[in-house]
């Protein structure tokens, strides 16, 4: 079960990470299972949406720092500039300032380094390799050390939040997280593991607190079905399931799709997966009844509307407590007072990451490239 650290190795910001590596560790969950499965037979339309939580864009650094250079002003004696090879930037591990300092609170340099080694540990034990992260003389990859300091200054955001609202986590909390992750790469330091866990159960209760209710179900239109080739075969299926047989048994049987011998014909709960005949017919019914043979271009559904499952409920729930904890996230840093050792970048408070390297004073700081798009239409 090594999909958590994989994340973790590509260095995720946090609330992808949040999303994607502990959320649910072993992938998606069973109302998931049954659509991305089911998507063969049901026609999924859902595969032009864009992945949530991808909010940071190509944004210039924000100019609200104290301190602006002019253009003939030499940096500060610990600036020491990126060494470059091989078309990358690196950055070589330094000690003597702090990397970021987060409203008061400083993440010192060693703890990025250290993070760093430890995740290039987890790529090295994932991939094989971390040629495309560091260079033989121990030196980051500029977006690589970008990517875990912006993941550090985030998280040391969400632990200012969660002891000003007087929350923390316990044991309890953290065993449920290394449950959700499973066994760590050969390699990867215990103390890094442990940081990692107490992140994630971070993140995990300050979520809790931020969403009021358990996310509404009340709009959920879940359903299971049994496809076949005819009509004939479909009013042959509710002969069967009106004589009283198992649906769940029936499906296993006789449907076409490939998965109902390990779902029973289950579909989940988004019906905007489905195509327009299937979805309305879904929508049409009330729980517990069954459809007339509805026919698709994947041949005939005879289709029953259920109740949703705890797995459902609890997929709801977990979709709003991302979709609150990601919103928190981008209103927090944008408004919080963060200032980055220049060796690595400047803050973007828009986006939430650390840009890389030292903009020029003179040149125009662009926020959204969208804009800059537009600007002829105007």
């Amino acid at each position: 079960m090594q999909t958590p650290w994989r994340a973790a190795a590509a260095l995720a910001l946090v609330a992808t990470l949040w999303l994607t590596g502990c959320g649910d560790s072993d992938g998606d969950t069973a109302g998931n299972e049954a659509a991305s499965d089911s998507d063969a037979t049901t026609g999924s339309a859902n595969d032009s949406e864009a992945t949530e939580g991808d909010e940071s864009g190509d944004t210039g650094a924000s100019d609200d720092d104290e301190g602006e250079t002019t253009e003939d002003e030499a940096p500060p004696d610990t600036a020491v500039p990126p060494a470059v090879g091989d078309d990358r930037t690196f950055i070589t591990p330094f000690d003597d300032a702090p990397a970021a300092v987060v409203e008061g609170v400083e993440v010192s340099a060693d703890a990025l380094f250290s993070e760093l080694s430890n995740q290039l540990a987890a790529q090295q034990a994932s991939t094989g390799s971390t040629a495309a992260s560091a260079d033989t003389d121990g030196a980051v990859e500029a977006n690589l050390a970008s990517s875990v300091l912006s993941e550090l200054i985030v998280s040391e955001l969400a632990a200012q939040e969660l002891d000003e609202r007087g929350l923390s986590v316990d044991d309890d909390d953290l065993a449920a997280v290394r449950e959700q992750i499973g066994e760590p790469p050969e390699g990867v330091d215990e103390e890094f593991v442990d940081n990692f866990v107490q992140r994630q159960a971070q993140y995990e209760a300050l979520a809790g607190d931020l969403t009021d209710d358990a996310g509404d179900t009340s709009g959920l239109e879940c359903s299971r079905h049994v496809l076949v080739e005819t009509e004939e075969e479909a009013l042959s299926v509710i002969e069967r399931l009106e004589a009283g047989e198992d649906f769940t048994e029936v499906a296993s049987e006789a449907s076409t799709d490939p998965s109902a011998a390990q779902n029973g014909g289950a579909l989940g709960c988004d019906v905007s997966s489905f195509v327009p005949p299937f979805a309305e017919a879904v929508q049409s019914l009330e729980v517990g009844e069954r459809s007339d043979p509805v026919a698709t271009d994947f041949g005939f559904h005879v289709i029953e509307k259920v109740e949703p499952s705890e797995s459902d409920i609890e997929q709801v729930a977990q979709q709003a407590r991302q979709t609150v904890l990601r919103e928190w996230i981008l209103e927090r840093v944008e408004s919080a007072e963060v200032s980055i050792d220049e060796r690595i970048g400047t803050w973007d408070p828009v986006s939430g990451v650390v840009a890389i390297g030292t903009p020029d004073p003179n040149a125009p700081q662009i926020i959204d490239e969208s804009l800059v798009d537009g600007e002829d239409d105007n």
